[in-house]
């Protein structure tokens, strides 16, 4: 598998920074680089985006699915077989990568992630821990050449701002119907394999977790977790946004 990774960013440079950091780590331990879509005047993240190595392109920050779709188009020159969806509040373990590469279809999922609550607005506010689900995730899919082919290598509504994921699988699955291409999906559980990809809940405009803690969030130590998985300096540096975002909370309610 030729893995390319995109994402579209877009402000929260502190949680920006945190997934650029995961960026370069990955890319220095697999080889697989990532390509981003950044809303056009964010000059912060995209000086950060050079800082990383990240490779990007300017674009209008909405219609969400346009920049998505541009950040993919910018992934297609690379000519890999596979792009790997991610958010840029999304960070992986170098190991979740590696495994990623072994796997063989054409629309690849996980079934649970963990997630971590940090934005003090929304329900959730602190928690971490791993839901599982029966249906694959947006976060970590993998589109192979095949399938984006089929969309034009433009996997989502050029309109679509909400519903991200479901959103893409139905262009994708219209496409491939139009087409006559038959996808071979694969879904893999990440508990089962000990492996680690977070979302983490930071900044505005963000979901909350009551959807996920209605449905079976169950509760883990961040710090426990994370240090399993992570390196010591990628590490800090969350622990550190933690305790900024609760001192932020602290000002708000003093």
């Amino acid at each position: 598998m030729k893995l390319i990774i995109a994402t579209a960013i877009h402000n929260r440079l502190l949680i920006t920074k945190a997934f650029l950091k995961a960026m370069r780590r990955v890319e220095n331990d697999t080889g697989v680089k990532t390509v981003a879509s950044v809303t056009h005047d964010d000059e912060e993240c995209i000086s950060l985006c050079e800082q990383y190595g990240v490779e990007y392109i300017r674009h209008p920050n909405k219609p969400v699915g346009k920049k998505f779709n541009a950040a993919v188009t910018l992934a297609k020159k690379h000519n890999p077989s596979h792009v790997m969806i991610l958010g840029s509040d999304d960070i992986p373990s170098t190991s979740f990568i590696e495994h990623s590469l072994t796997l063989k279809g054409d629309i690849i999922g996980i079934l649970g992630m963990y997630f971590w609550g940090l934005n003090n607005r929304r329900a959730g506010f602190l928690r971490f821990g791993y839901w599982k689900t029966k249906t694959l995730l947006g976060a970590g899919k993998l589109l192979s050449k095949k399938v984006l082919d089929a969309c034009d290598w433009q996997p989502w509504p050029d309109g679509a701002n909400y519903g991200m994921d479901s959103k893409m699988m139905g262009r994708v699955k219209s496409c491939l119907n139009k087409q006559g291409v038959i996808a071979e999906t694969y879904k893999w559980r990440l508990a089962d394999k000990g492996l680690f990809l977070v979302d983490v809940k930071y900044g505005q405009h963000i979901s909350s977790l009551s959807p996920l803690m209605r449905r079976g969030l169950t509760d883990e130590n961040d710090y426990d977790v994370i240090m399993r998985h992570l390196p010591k300096d990628e590490v800090e540096y969350l622990m550190w946004l933690k305790d900024v975002v609760i001192e932020r909370h602290k000002g708000k309610n003093g």
